[in-house]
């Protein structure tokens, strides 16, 4: 009986393993199918990132430690680099890892494929859940009959048995057989240190079916995975139907990321110009700036109430630069290394300028440091206005 159990409940978990793995092939095949047919740009690499998802779901349903929202997002980060280059923009080359990262890291903030991702880890879960759960629930049962066929039973269990046995062939009566009732008792005290295990097998035989029968619709693994084709097909559609307002965002942040780097060189050059000044000012004067002094009142914002966005935006003005429009990279690159130089130069008769001032090197290292300090990656839109300064506090400084 016990031998029969335990086999049957083998032989029914590599069956829904089998059949389980059967329709994961099925839905890996539906899915490339869908890209060969309808994206057929796409399907060298597309096939590639399919086929690491259902691997994915295959080793989740066996029990491996794999995030299920994870897997869904990686198959949508890879697959709209290739989407956007290769579909959306055609003429593109070939796109570099920089830029996928840049992708997908968009993916998410711009929501590419809309809720379609969502929706997708929503139906996934739940239903490969339940999947994992039922195939954990049949190794718990195998697990049970095996613990239960190795009992050993005491000696007083082994006479009873051999008493009700045997006994009849002491008398002679080889052909009668021990009552119901007397079996009963036997078997009842041979098995009193498992009885109690039957009440929990009942409920776990119950739990089981509960189990299979809510088993549909989402909690349904072979609906959900046979039709996942279907759905990543519509977010695809989704991709393209908002394709030129996608294009177009993407095209703003690279834009805004192209300039930011000349806007940073760009405020460093304007600081150093304000160093330069402040200097000059102090040998003409020599040394002995007041506060209230011309040239202090011609520096001090610039000096103290200097902020890189108003430095930022002052040079953007005297660039002329009107707009976000993406800059070629050769433009990029000069800009770079004149303002660079410029910067390196002016810091450098700065320094050489105040080796014999009181403070004079100090000043400018620590000018430049609150430079460094205060650019933030964010573009300068706007000039706010300089702040209000203390001349009291560096009253002592100047003086």
């Amino acid at each position: 009986m016990k031998e029969s159990a335990k086999l049957i409940l083998k032989v029914l978990g590599n069956l829904i393993i089998f059949a389980f793995e059967i329709v994961v092939r099925h839905a890996k095949n539906y899915t490339n199918a869908m890209f060969k047919n309808n994206y057929p740009s796409l399907t060298p690499q597309a096939f590639d990132f399919v086929g690491e998802f259902f691997t994915d779901v295959s080793l989740y349903i066996l029990g491996s430690d794999i995030n299920v929202d994870d897997m869904v997002n990686e198959l949508f980060d890879s697959l709209f680099p290739v989407i956007y280059t290769q579909l959306m923009n055609p003429g593109l080359p070939e796109s570099t890892l920089d830029i996928n990262e840049c992708l997908r890291g968009a993916r998410r903030d711009l929501k590419v494929f809309g809720n379609f991702p969502k929706l997708i880890m929503t139906q996934v879960s739940k239903s490969l859940q339940v999947t994992r759960i039922f195939l954990q629930a049949l190794n718990l049962g195998i697990e049970v009959i095996n613990t239960t066929d190795h009992l050993k039973f005491s000696k007083d269990c082994g006479r009873m048995l051999t008493r009700m046995w045997y006994c009849s062939y002491c008398q002679g009566l080889m052909m009668v057989k021990p009552c119901g009732g007397y079996c009963n008792v036997v078997m009842q005290g041979c098995m009193a240190g498992v009885v109690e295990i039957d009440k929990y097998w009942r409920e776990y035989i119950l739990s089981l079916e509960e189990l299979v029968n809510g088993m549909y619709r989402i909690y349904d693994m072979e609906n959900v995975l046979l039709g996942l084709f279907s759905t990543i097909h519509d977010a695809i559609q989704y991709v393209q139907k908002n394709g030129g307002k996608l294009t177009t965002t993407l095209q703003m942040n690279e834009a805004k990321h192209s300039y930011f780097p000349t806007v940073v060189f760009a405020a460093l050059i304007y600081t150093s110009v304000s160093l330069m000044v402040f200097v000059l000012g102090w040998d003409k004067c020599g040394g002995q700036i007041g506060p209230f002094s011309p040239v202090f009142k011609l520096c001090k914002y610039e000096m103290i109430g200097w902020s890189p966005r108003s430095a930022a935006a002052t040079v953007k003005h005297s660039f002329h630069y009107t707009d976000l429009s993406p800059i070629r990279p050769s433009q990029i690159f000069t800009q770079k290394a004149r303002l660079g130089f410029s910067f390196l130069a002016s810091y450098k008769l700065c320094m050489k300028s105040t080796m014999g001032l009181p403070n004079g090197s100090m000043l400018v290292q620590t000018h430049v440091h609150r430079v460094s300090d205060a650019i933030q990656p964010s573009h300068p839109l706007s000039a706010p206005s300089p702040p209000s300064i203390n001349l009291a506090q560096h009253q002592g400084l100047f003086q």
